[in-house]
């Protein structure tokens, strides 16, 4: 059925939350249009920033975005390197493990370890 993802994120600081996707979560940058869009490539995951403009305004939180990652271990190690916080880990219902964390909005993320 599907066979892939996209979110849009509409963000406070626009070259801050780019960094953060591409740089610190290793999303590739597929396109960039200036400061007013930026579409991101991950592994079946696509991500799109957009900034908050006068015409819109950041909606409300009500959502968590959830990764896939290979090694929790090693993934957790290289972001505490780049200063990133983590507000909690635990293990879920399936035996995988989970770390949470946040984007530079406030915006809730997990890292979950698949096999």
């Amino acid at each position: 059925m599907f066979i892939s993802g996209k979110i849009k994120l509409i963000v406070s600081d626009f070259e801050t939350s780019l960094n953060f996707y591409s740089d610190i979560l290793g999303f590739k940058i597929k396109e960039r249009i200036g400061r007013v869009h930026a579409t991101l490539l991950g592994s079946g995951m696509t991500i799109e920033l957009e900034p908050v403009s006068l015409e819109k305004e950041r909606p409300q939180q009500n959502f968590s975005l959830g990764i896939g990652i290979s090694n929790l271990d090693i993934t957790v190690k290289k972001l505490r390197e780049k200063k990133i916080p983590f507000s909690g880990f635990k293990e879920d219902d399936r035996g995988g493990r989970i770390a949470h964390l946040e984007d530079p909005d406030g915006i809730s993320l997990y890292l979950r370890e698949v096999s």
